[in-house]
Order: C-alpha cells, then structure tokens, then sequence
C-alpha cells in the first residue's frame, strides 16, 4: 500500500504530533492498540519525561498495516 517506506512513520507523526527522533525511537512495546495509545517514552523525548498520546483511526490503520 505504502509507496515509500517512510509514509507509514510521516502519517504517525502527523496524527500524533511526535517529533522525528521519537518516531524513530518507537518500539512495539511503546504502542497500545487496544486503548489506543502510544507512549513516547523519557529518554527519547525533548523534555526527558514519558507521555502518552491518543492514536487517530488512521493512525491506528497505519500500525495495523
């Protein structure tokens, strides 16, 4: 579906607000599907403090994909 392999983590970035080297720093762990969350964890965050952000439909469409 996804012509450049980098539109999936554009898309989450764009639903999300998160900056590029938190996307980059995402692990499977940090994503909730069921509560429909995503953690950007302390360390990879510009303010070195966790924080969890709602995930949009497409969001979610994209992680699922």
């Amino acid at each position: 579906r996804f012509l450049d392999f980098l539109e999936p983590m554009f898309l989450l970035s764009l639903d999300t607000g998160i900056r590029r080297g938190e996307a980059f720093g995402l692990h499977w762990r940090d994503i909730d599907l069921k509560d429909r969350t995503l953690t950007v964890r302390g360390a990879g965050s510009k303010s070195s403090q966790s924080r969890v952000i709602p995930l949009s439909g497409r969001a979610i469409d994209v992680l699922k994909e």
